[in-house]
């Protein structure tokens, strides 16, 4: 028993005297599939994939990632009389991720002011955005199951990872229905303090505020209200990334044609992993651009893995 404490303790210094744990994965990139029927990707390929999520489509949504195990292999000498020696492989299975959601807008991305989802809080913004809450309480962070094989020393491999849950996306998609409901319902009355001056329960039935009131009703119960401009006017902004609102309003209104512009999301991850004989690990932070609408063209990333 004394011989194998003994053992796996040389071992754990051997890991931390000649590699680091901390940051033993590195994500390089997001890749592309390198097939057109079928969602198959390797880290040969080097097409950097831009990320775009429609939320009128498949809520399933996985990227892969181009990641590399930064941990050699070793040998640690046990004893010299009679020879023997103890091979750590150092491969890494990766199992999940923290991420972190931020919306930080700058110039015209001001006006659209941050962005909340109701699912997950009327009153904390989901995205960390400094202009809402200097504090930083936002909802828009997790953790999640990570899928790949194991990566083997100084080689890359490819993880798969969902940073837009089912969850995520249905409430992507109602903040999509709620702000076209609010610009459609403040365009019916002539302004939003219209609105606002009048009862929820005066609104004809199937008009657009009848159903930004049932819209509210339904997602927040008791929580948002036409009666307030400041709730008509958090969702508002967002009509634009709808894509049936964009071409029937502004794209034809304006004399300019095209897709609907996305709403630009900051992912933030970080990978944790084990190695073979048990040691956590982890990666170093990779940052890219989600960009989020609704019917305007189909994601770029996989959706039937």
């Amino acid at each position: 028993m004394k011989k194998l404490l003994f053992t796996s303790s040389l071992i754990v210094l051997a890991l931390a005297g000649c590699n680091n744990v901390d940051t033993a994965l590195r994500i390089h990139r997001i890749v592309t599939s390198s097939s057109e029927t079928k969602c198959e990707f390797s880290p040969e390929n080097d097409t950097q994939l831009s990320v775009q999520f429609d939320t009128s489509g498949n809520h399933l949504f996985t990227l892969p990632l181009v990641v590399e195990n930064l941990l050699i292999e070793g040998e640690i000498e046990l004893s010299k009389e009679p020879p023997e020696t103890f091979t750590y492989p150092n491969q890494i299975t990766p199992l999940s991720f923290d991420l972190r959601w931020h919306c930080e807008g700058n110039g015209f991305g001001n006006d659209l002011g941050p962005m909340y989802l109701p699912q997950f809080s009327v009153s904390a913004p989901f995205c960390l955005d400094e202009r809402a809450d200097p504090d930083g309480q936002f909802r828009g962070f997790d953790v999640v199951p990570a899928a790949g094989g194991t990566i083997k020393p100084t080689t890359e491999d490819i993880v798969d990872i969902r940073p837009i849950t089912p969850q995520l996306a249905q409430a992507l998609d109602d903040l999509f229905t709620l702000a076209v409901q609010a610009e459609s319902c403040c365009r019916q009355a002539g302004s939003c303090q219209a609105v606002t001056e009048q009862l929820p329960s005066s609104f004809a039935s199937g008009t657009a505020c009848a159903n930004l009131v049932e819209s509210f009703d339904a997602i927040a119960p008791g929580q948002l209200s036409t009666t307030k401009i400041e709730h008509i006017q958090r969702f508002r902004p967002f009509a634009i990334f709808d894509g049936n609102f964009f071409t029937a309003n502004i794209s034809a209104n304006t004399g300019t044609y095209g897709r609907t512009p996305g709403y630009a999301m900051r992912m933030r991850v970080a990978l944790e992993g084990v190695t073979g004989d048990g040691a956590s690990v982890t990666s170093s932070e990779f940052s890219d651009i989600v960009t989020v609408c609704r019917d305007c063209g189909g994601s770029t990333a996989c959706a039937d893995r």
